[in-house]
């Protein structure tokens, strides 16, 4: 017993903050009667502030001070007379935080704003820190947190409940003229956070507070409202895939454009179907049906027609000389030198010619020049006799003859024109179907038999594009 009132009285010449109230912005100490001789212990980033009976009396900074008259003058007039025998003070002593801390606001509702994009409600939420630094020590107490225990909560109530404010009118104005997607992106948290530390610090300054920074402010909108936005955002974006699309469809020459192509696709599978001797489809008529339809002729017997200056290359017309030994004979046309082929009775594969453009040591066989054999076997009549023994096993359907591959041919070509010229993708489309269609073994040949019906055709192609 004896041993708990000395510890106690001992206990009571000491008056420090204990360590668990360290992190609170302001510290009450719980008794007002200071014994005289007290050894007061105050922080290097705090004060101690005296008052009595409401007044502020005065101010001890960091270090250890002796609670003495003689080594504080103001205390003189705290001294209690008669019965303490003048050895105690009697104040309240506020131990006040000066050094800048972190304050956080957790996430909270901001408020619910109507987008202005989609005009939908949506709910948007935030949380910020900031950092304040007590300016006043004394005009904060006796302002803002008043004269209890309490004094620092207050504060801090007070001060996150301002800032929510301030983020709401920030939000608001944003709000109005832009989407609240943009505004929730975080794209200008810096701008709002300096909105927020300059409302701040004209209300709080003359309390005796200052707000330093604001930083790591997120906003954000809850999921039900981002869900919703994300879901407008994707029909927005199909209207405009939409609009867009329509707008192309109405330039100039994109829908006959479309038609070519939808065409030539047809012709190529028309092609390979040709090629095997069993399509369905009649030359003679329209084409599968295909929208506008192009009729195939039996023969094709192009119009040759003279172009200006502003003409393909490839649109003169192609001619060939017959080299005979020491001989040239020529120029002829792929058709003349094809009859000339056939009524004389000369074989391809050692027949030699050369194009009337290429030089005179420059020369190559019949059968390597596509354009001649294609004529060539386009007026070759001869078909072998059917068997006559009995029970001799059926034979597979052969190809059509190549006239009625050059046939079709001809009629995509009339098709994929455009104002007499045949563009790249429609000269890469014809070259596939005269593959398709078996008139050429590969597509350095099927190129040049489309470039001379082409040129027969009076059509100027480019099929490099430049």
């Amino acid at each position: 017993m004896a041993f708990d009132w000395i510890k106690r009285e001992t206990k009571s010449f000491y008056i420090a903050r204990p360590p668990e109230d360290a992190h609170r912005l302001v510290y009450l100490h719980p008794d007002r009667s200071v014994p005289r001789g007290t050894k007061l212990t105050v922080r290097t980033d705090e004060c101690a502030l005296f008052f009595r009976e409401g007044q502020f009396i005065g101010r001890v900074e960091a270090g250890t001070t002796l609670l003495d008259t003689a080594n504080i003058p103001f205390l003189g007039h705290l001294l209690v007379d008669g019965f303490t025998g003048s050895n105690h003070f009697i104040c309240e002593i506020f131990f006040v935080t000066l050094r800048e801390f972190i304050e956080a606001v957790p996430e909270f509702e901001v408020g619910q704003f109507i987008d202005n994009n989609s005009r939908n409600v949506v709910k948007v939420l935030a949380s910020v820190n900031y950092t304040v630094r007590v300016t006043d020590p004394s005009l904060l107490i006796t302002g803002l947190g008043g004269q209890n225990a309490e004094s620092g909560d207050v504060v801090r109530v007070v001060l996150a409940g301002r800032t929510a404010t301030a983020l709401r009118q920030s939000v608001a104005t944003r709000a109005q003229s832009r989407a609240i997607l943009d505004v929730v992106s975080n794209i200008d948290v810096d701008a709002i956070g300096n909105e927020l530390v300059t409302a701040a610090r004209a209300e709080f300054v003359p309390l005796g507070l200052d707000v330093v920074r604001a930083f790591d402010l997120r906003l954000d909108l809850d999921h039900e409202s981002r869900d919703l936005l994300v879901q407008f955002g994707k029909l927005e974006s199909n209207l405009a895939y939409q609009a867009k699309g329509a707008s192309i469809a109405n330039r100039d020459g994109f829908a006959q454009f479309n038609a070519v192509e939808g065409q030539l696709a047809a012709m190529k599978g028309l092609g390979q179907g040709l090629s095997t001797g069993n399509s369905p489809m009649i030359l003679s008529g329209n084409f599968g049906g295909l929208g506008g339809g192009f009729a195939a002729p039996s023969s094709f017997t192009p119009q040759r027609r003279d172009f200006g200056s502003g003409s393909s290359p490839m649109s003169h017309q192609v001619s060939f000389i017959l080299v005979d030994g020491n001989s040239e004979k020529g120029p002829y046309t792929p058709r003349q030198l094809a009859l000339i082929i056939i009524a004389e009775g000369l074989d391809p594969q050692t027949t030699t010619i050369r194009q009337s453009d290429d030089r005179a040591d420059i020369s190559f066989t019949v059968d390597q020049e596509p354009l001649v054999m294609a004529e060539v076997q386009k007026r070759r009549r001869g078909t072998p006799s059917p068997p006559t023994a009995r029970n001799v096993a059926p034979q597979p359907a052969t190809a059509p003859s190549n006239s009625r591959m050059i046939d079709a041919l001809s009629a995509a070509m009339q098709a994929a024109a455009a104002d007499s010229r045949i563009s790249p993708e429609s000269f890469t489309a014809l070259v596939d179907m005269a593959q398709a269609l078996g008139l050429s073994s590969d597509q350095q040949q099927a190129s040049l038999l489309v470039l001379g019906l082409a040129t027969q055709a009076g059509f100027s192609v480019n099929p490099n594009n430049q």
